[in-house]
């Protein structure tokens, strides 16, 4: 069988305004079942780019990424809860 590496998925998915909210980038580990959320920041392209920048800044090694109808889908090396890396 091959060798196949593991890895720790992250979802990012963009949230639209509501009427309590504005514009939100939310980040939500598949493996840990945990969170973060932040205001979106209009100097990115994307919320996909805002994610990457977010987990790049807290230590995280970007090995790849992907699109599904909902949002985006960051791989990542490490296995930590997003809340562990603030």
């Amino acid at each position: 069988m091959q060798n196949i590496p593991n890895v720790h998925l992250i979802e990012i998915k963009y949230l639209g305004a509501t009427n309590n909210h504005s514009s939100r980038t939310k980040l939500t580990s598949q493996r840990f079942n945990d969170s973060v959320t932040a205001p979106y920041n209009h100097k990115y392209n994307s919320s996909l780019d805002q994610g990457i920048d977010y987990l790049t800044n807290v230590g995280y090694t970007i090995l790849g990424k992907g699109e599904s109808k909902d949002g985006y889908f960051v791989v990542v090396q490490e296995f930590r809860g997003l809340k562990e890396s603030k």
